[in-house]
């Protein structure tokens, strides 16, 4: 008899749940015109197209926001919601997937700082989305809450960030807050501005198998930058520190800020760094932090890490010659090497 009621229960609930059609030819045709409407556990279906100007607060949690044909386009065009970005949400543990966000700015007196993705609630997974010159690609809150687990997944940042001010540099292709655990894999990060192309505040992070390119002309700071520590895996990443960047201290930062997560266990292996800036330090390690480097390409630059830092290391090969290790397509940012190296069967 119990477990017959929670059965009933569950599929109660499941019915409750509601499906939201949303398009230019549809009775709601902009995602604020259901941004109200939705309950915890709905869907809104957004058909591909452009939405100019078209910004939206939710509130729900378990939402799923989905293009699930192409991808629909938000200009901000001038629009910002509650002074945060383009798509806010509050709700705990949405999904958003096949959006194209871009031209969220908001005032240097409001904060300078206006998102593609304003991420206030706890836990959210991102899936195939491009965000591109916002001043925030995606910003979650800064605080002190550590719940939440976000995943980011198949998305491309491009060109997000603030170009001169005095918060230039604050702002990033992607700034995570403190929460459970961040993980992003298989996306593509490029040309930030001033800021990092990725910052996590996050407890625990998991950083897999992403390319990551400052390119010609792009001038942001650290590549990866997790300035307060945490149990991080920064795995089988290709990653290129452009001539342009404004830092020229490291590619990666563990720690800067302080170590106020409670694991300080960094491990960084089968990555690819090449930097094109000169007298590039590699890693800037906080003192006291238990880091592994191990397995990794490092080309370019001449100093492994900061002198006062302390890391395992083992099976990496570093050379200021570039050309050493053979890669495919430095001009195209591919690091597949093409033939053998010293070291690399060692």
């Amino acid at each position: 008899m119990k477990h017959s009621l929670i059965l009933l229960l569950l599929i109660t609930n499941a019915a409750q749940a509601k499906t939201w059609l949303v398009g230019p030819t549809r009775q709601y045709t902009a995602p604020s015109a259901v941004m109200n409407l939705v309950a915890d556990g709905d869907t809104v279906l957004v058909d591909s197209g452009f939405y100019r100007g078209d910004v939206s607060v939710w509130n729900a949690s378990n939402l799923v926001l989905l293009c699930p044909d192409g991808m629909a386009r938000f200009n901000a065009n001038g629009n910002i919601a509650q002074k945060k970005g383009i798509f806010v949400i509050y709700g705990d543990n949405d999904y958003m997937e096949g959006f194209e966000l871009y031209g969220a700015a908001i005032s240097e007196t409001d904060g300078d700082n206006g998102a593609g993705i304003r991420m206030q609630g706890h836990g959210f997974t991102c899936r195939r989305c491009y965000i591109h010159d916002n001043q925030d690609g995606i910003l979650s809150g800064i605080g002190s809450d550590t719940t939440g687990d976000i995943l980011i997944e198949a998305c491309e940042f491009y060109h997000n960030g603030v170009e001169s001010g005095p918060d230039a540099g604050y702002e990033h292709n992607i700034y995570i807050g403190h929460c459970a655990s961040l993980t992003v894999r298989f996306c593509y990060f490029h040309s930030s501005v001033q800021g990092h192309e990725l910052k996590t505040r996050s407890n625990r992070n998991y950083i897999y198998c992403n390319h990551i390119v400052d390119g010609l002309t792009g001038d942001g700071s650290y590549s990866i930058d997790i300035p307060n520590g945490g149990l991080s895996y920064v795995i089988g990443n290709s990653i290129e520190k452009g001539p342009m960047s404004v830092n020229n201290n490291a590619a990666i930062e563990y720690g800067g800020e302080g170590i106020i997560n409670g694991d300080s266990n960094f491990y960084f292996g089968n990555n690819t760094i090449v930097t094109d800036r000169q007298n590039t330090t590699f890693f800037h390690i906080q003192p006291g932090s238990k880091a592994t480097l191990a397995n990794n390409i490092l080309a370019g630059g001449t100093q492994l890490m900061n002198g006062n830092a302390v890391a395992d290391t083992f099976a990496s090969v570093m050379s200021a010659d570039t050309g050493l290790f053979h890669f495919k397509s430095v001009l195209q940012y591919d690091y597949h090497p093409v033939a053998d190296f010293p070291g690399l069967h060692d």
